[in-house]
């Protein structure tokens, strides 16, 4: 009998969802789990996805899961956990290479960018993780601050008032202004490469001091 070619081998393997798998393979199929369910969750939102679709996206069966993960909520968190460390590592190596508030707040946004070009699903999966976040208080119990990114907000302000870039009082003023662009920027134009683009253009450009109040300082 001819043997089945490589190719024949892989097909048949997908036709057939893997049970448990050998222990040198188990990292690997947790991470498959939580690519396949952070993709679910960003385009279904937490009620909408299903261990069955997880696990078929995953070409594992549905009890296989429960090998890596005791439900869906802590699937949830496990993507959470890692799209967060994702993010903000990125983030902090990027704002490294600047030596402003400034500089470092583009540097971060910029770092945003690139993230979303490589895997748009990372920003779909915040956006709809902050909605999931606010219905189910189960889910936001168990975060540090909901996405919100504050720790890091506030290290970047706290820099910025030691180095005597901006003063102690607008630091709550200007955290807010963060979080708001950071939603905005996700929520609203993660979607579109190209729009996404504008936009970290346009707060470029305002960071800048492009926009004049002459105007209306006269005016008033």
């Amino acid at each position: 009998m001819r043997p089945l070619s490589p190719y024949a081998l892989v097909v048949t393997a997908k036709r057939s969802p893997r049970g448990r798998p050998p222990a040198s393979s188990a990292a690997a199929t947790r991470k498959r789990i939580v690519d396949v369910a952070r993709r679910c969750f960003a385009e279904s939102g937490y009620d909408g996805t299903t261990n069955r679709m997880i696990a078929d996206g995953a070409d594992i069966t549905t009890g296989a899961i429960y090998h890596y993960f005791d439900s869906k909520q802590a699937i949830f968190l496990a993507v959470l956990g890692e799209v967060e460390t994702q993010v903000y590592e990125k983030y902090v190596s990027a704002e490294a290479s600047a030596s402003s508030l400034h500089g470092k707040i583009v540097a971060m946004r910029e770092a945003c960018h690139e993230l979303n070009r490589q895997d748009s699903s990372l920003a779909q999966f915040v956006g709809s993780a902050r909605r999931d976040l606010r219905r189910h208080p189960e889910l936001f119990a168990e975060t540090n601050d909901g996405l919100d990114g504050d720790w890091y907000y506030l290290r970047l302000i706290e820099q910025g008032v030691e180095r005597g870039e901006i003063d102690r009082s607008d630091g709550e003023a200007l955290r807010h202004f963060l979080r708001a662009i950071s939603v905005g920027l996700t929520d609203g134009v993660s979607h579109d490469q190209s729009e996404h683009r504008l936009a970290l253009d346009g707060l470029r450009f305002v960071l800048a001091g492009g926009m004049s109040s002459s105007t209306d300082s006269q005016s008033a």
